[in-house]
């Protein structure tokens, strides 16, 4: 378990073809390529660890943007935004 001042990895699984333990900051299914999206449920799993400080400053910015109605996928290799 995590102190209250850190940040763990966590993980998550692929909704759509199932694929299980992805880790957290990965944005894409590694197996289908399906994107991950706000709906996943992230959990701790017993290789959880905290991040390093380096890991935190690479994964801040958010996943997400909202733009009027709409969600946008924020693509950060890019640097732009994808419907």
């Amino acid at each position: 378990m995590a102190k209250p001042d850190e940040l763990i990895l966590l993980f998550w699984n692929c909704p759509e073809c199932g694929h299980e333990h992805i880790e957290g900051p990965t944005r894409r299914c590694p197996r289908c390529f399906h994107w991950r999206d706000q709906t996943v449920d992230f959990y701790e799993a017993p290789d959880s660890r905290p991040l390093t400080i380096e890991e935190v400053l690479q994964y801040q910015r958010p996943d997400w943007k909202r733009s009027g109605k709409r969600l946008k996928l924020l693509d950060s290799s890019r640097g732009d935004l994808r419907k």
